[in-house]
């Protein structure tokens, strides 16, 4: 976690957005976290398309620069 105060926060009600001088972080809530989980417990293709999308395509924080 950053040091850093964050400069601009949004707090929808599934996921939390803070952006930070040198860092973007994308927090899902509770809530949507565990209805993600049940969709993706009941479709096996689901499942599989959302492991591979959250592991390779969105990290969970984002840098801005190095």
């Amino acid at each position: 976690m950053p040091d850093k105060p964050a400069v601009l926060m949004l707090d929808k009600p599934h996921f939390q957005v803070k952006l930070h001088s040198d860092l973007l972080k994308v927090d899902l809530k509770d809530g949507a976290l565990r209805e993600l989980e049940k969709l993706a417990e009941a479709r096996p293709a689901l499942r599989d398309t959302l492991g591979w999308m959250f592991q390779t395509i969105i990290p969970l924080d984002v840098h801005l620069w190095e």
